[in-house]
């Protein structure tokens, strides 16, 4: 009697320990993981306009899909008990996917960057900052994730050029 109640506490606490280690691959794993710039890449385009960049990669395995890009414009304003940030969404973007860094469609696959026209004349005041949010979901476990870059400086987050190829955030100059 006493070796089937060991062996069944053998048994239970091995699948136990099985569980909890496939839930922490599952978890851990399994879930969109991106990187953002944390610089804005400024230009002048072929239409004479200058052109801000923000740049993302794809750390995953695999594909990332449902993707929702948000830049927004937070305005501090002064109430009577303190102050607060008004929120204006300057651009919205979805992209059905993004590929993995091992299974590109094609080169740098992983990455993408996303170009948005005269930001400068909406981030012009003192106190302004700007959000710039991902909102991905991995393909395989369809776990979704919120990813957050702030830019809260004007002059320390614009650099001039373009980013390089590969998944690297350097800004070279335009050429």
């Amino acid at each position: 009697m006493e070796s089937i109640a060991y062996n069944l506490l053998i048994g239970a606490s091995g699948s136990l320990v099985a569980s909890i280690v496939f839930l922490l691959c599952l978890f851990y794993g399994f879930r969109p993981k991106i990187r953002i710039s944390p610089h804005i890449a400024k230009h002048i385009n072929d239409k004479g306009v200058p052109a801000y960049v923000v740049k993302i990669v794809n750390d995953t395995r695999y594909p990332l899909v449902d993707l929702r890009i948000e830049l927004v414009l937070l305005r501090p304003r002064t109430i009577s008990n303190g102050s607060i940030d008004d929120l204006d969404i300057l651009v919205r973007h979805d992209r059905f996917q993004l590929d993995s860094q091992s299974d590109a469609a094609e080169p740098f696959g992983n990455e993408a960057c996303y170009t948005f026209p005269r930001l400068e004349d909406h981030w012009k005041e003192p106190g302004q900052h700007l959000v710039f949010r991902v909102i991905a979901r991995h393909s395989l476990s369809q776990f979704s994730r919120v990813f957050l870059q702030k830019y809260e400086v004007r002059e320390s987050a614009l650099r001039d050029g373009q980013f390089a190829n590969g998944s690297t955030f350097e800004v070279v100059p335009k050429g």
